[in-house]
């Protein structure tokens, strides 16, 4: 399970995976303090939605690296 690390742009700790209903359901990670989002991961795209889940959380935290 991939654990999600603080925004990269405020350093808040406060995140959480949000879903999309609308069109095509998936998650993307979500900050609470400023709001930024990280890429979405269609469940659609995967072969279960924890898989997307947990991409949607790689994705987030690939944000900062350099």
């Amino acid at each position: 399970m991939e654990i999600i690390k603080p925004c990269p742009f405020c350093d808040c700790h406060d995140r959480r995976v949000g879903v999309r209903k609308m069109g095509k359901a998936g998650y993307k990670v979500i900050c609470g303090r400023c709001g930024s989002s990280g890429p979405y991961a269609r469940i659609a795209d995967f072969s279960n939605k924890m898989d997307a889940q947990e991409e949607a959380k790689r994705a987030w935290n690939r944000r900062g690296e350099r």
